[in-house]
C-alpha cells in the first residue's frame, strides 16, 4: 500500500509544477506586452521630442534667487520699566514699620543698582547678523506734586437774623403845686404867699390836698419790657427734597458752638387716611418713634425724644442727614420742616 501511495503522489507533484511554470510564463508575457503598449504610447506624444520655443517659455523664472532663512532669531531678555507711582502708591497704601518716604528711598535706591545678567547659550547661526545695542534705561522717580486741600463746602442758604430795636424808656414826672396856708389876721406883712413851681416840662397837676397834708411829688414810670436778643444763626440747610416715603434735610453748623436739636415741628398733606410719620433719624440714628396719623406733627410735645441727647447733637462744621419716615409714598408737594435749636435758632424748609 505504502509503495502504490508513493507511485502516485509523484505524477502529482510534476503535475502541479508544471501548471506553476505556465502561470509564470503567461504573466511573464502580459506584463512584456504592457510595457511595449506604455511605449508605444509615450512615443505617440511626442515626450521624448519636447522642447520649448521662444513663445511657450516663460518671462520670468518661477525659482526664487534668495533663500529663507528658517533659523530661530535671538531674544532680548529685557525687563519693561515700572512707573514709579505705582511703587510709590503700593508703599503708601501698605502698613508697615518706618516713613513711607524713607521705604520708598531704599526701594528706589535697590532698583538702582545693577544687577547680574544672564547671556542665552543659543546655537551659532550658520549666517552673520548686526544687533545694535539696546539703549540702557535709566528710571527717574516722579515726586508727586503737592495737594492742596479742598476748602469747606460753603452752604448757598443762611438765615440772617432780624435786629429788633430797643425802645427808648420815657420818663414823664409829675409836679405838685405847693400852696402855704393863709393866716386868720390881716396884714400887709401877711399877705399869703403863693408858690408856683414852674416845671421845664409838661406836667400834670394832682388834686390839692387838705392843708394838714403836704405830699410829696410822685414820678410815674411807664414799664417796657425788654426785648429779647434775637441769636445769630449760622446754620444753614440746603432745603429738604422728597423720595418715595421719606423727607430729607441736610444741616450745616457753620457757627463756633455745639447744638442740640429742641423741637422739630412737620406739616404735610393728610390725603389719606393711612399716611402717617412713622419714625425720624438724624445721621442715620432714631430719634423719635413717631407714628403720627394726623397732621401737622409736633415733638417732642406728642412724642417724645428717644435714644440720647448726643444723637441730636451737630458739632461745629459738620453736617447731618435729618430724615423723616412716612408709611405710604410722598405727594409731589405740600410738605414743610421746622427745625428749633437749644441756642434759639429756628430753621423752616418746605416745597
Amino acid at each position: 500500500m505504502n509503495l502504490e501511495n508513493k507511485d502516485n503522489s509523484v505524477p502529482m507533484q510534476q503535475t502541479t509544477e508544471s501548471k506553476s511554470r505556465r502561470m509564470l510564463h503567461v504573466a511573464a508575457v502580459l506584463l512584456l506586452l504592457s510595457f511595449l503598449l506604455f511605449l508605444c504610447q509615450l512615443i505617440n506624444l511626442g515626450v521624448f521630442n519636447v522642447g520649448a520655443s521662444g513663445s511657450d517659455s516663460l518671462p520670468v523664472s518661477i525659482r526664487a534667487n534668495s533663500q529663507a532663512d528658517y533659523s530661530r532669531d535671538e531674544q532680548a531678555l529685557l525687563i519693561p520699566p515700572i512707573d514709579g507711582d505705582i511703587l510709590r502708591q503700593i508703599i503708601l497704601d501698605m502698613t508697615a514699620t518706618g516713613s513711607p518716604e524713607d521705604r520708598f528711598a531704599t526701594l528706589e535706591a535697590i532698583l538702582l543698582s545693577p544687577v547680574p545678567t544672564m547671556t542665552p547659550n543659543y546655537p551659532t547661526p550658520a549666517f552673520t547678523r548686526t544687533i545694535a545695542p539696546t539703549p540702557t534705561r535709566t528710571f527717574i522717580p516722579t515726586i508727586p506734586k503737592t495737594q492742596t486741600p479742598t476748602p469747606f463746602f460753603t452752604p448757598t442758604k443762611f438765615f440772617t437774623p432780624t435786629r429788633t430795636p430797643i425802645p427808648t424808656r420815657t420818663f414823664t414826672p409829675t409836679y405838685t403845686a405847693i400852696n402855704t396856708p393863709t393866716p386868720t389876721e390881716s396884714s400887709p406883712m401877711n399877705t399869703p404867699v403863693t408858690e408856683e413851681v414852674l416845671p421845664t416840662e409838661t406836667y400834670t397837676p394832682t388834686p390839692t390836698p387838705t392843708p394838714t397834708e403836704t405830699p410829696t411829688p410822685t414820678p410815674t414810670f411807664t414799664e417796657t419790657p425788654t426785648p429779647t436778643n434775637t441769636p445769630v444763626c449760622m446754620l444753614a440747610t440746603g432745603g429738604i427734597s422728597l423720595s418715595g416715603k421719606n423727607i430729607e434735610m441736610t444741616i450745616t453748623n457753620n457757627g463756633n458752638a455745639l447744638v442740640t436739636i429742641t423741637g422739630i415741628n412737620v406739616n404735610w398733606p393728610d390725603v389719606s387716611e393711612s399716611q402717617s410719620v412713622s419714625m425720624i433719624t438724624f445721621n442715620g440714628v432714631t430719634i423719635v418713634n413717631a407714628d403720627d396719623p394726623l397732621p401737622p406733627s409736633d415733638y417732642p410735645s406728642e412724642k417724645n425724644w428717644v435714644g440720647t441727647q448726643n444723637d441730636r447733637e451737630l458739632a461745629v462744621v459738620e453736617s447731618k442727614l435729618l430724615v423723616l419716615l412716612f408709611t405710604e409714598d410722598l405727594q409731589p408737594s405740600g410738605y414743610s420742616i421746622t427745625v428749633t435749636f437749644d441756642n434759639g435758632c429756628t430753621m423752616s424748609e418746605g416745597n
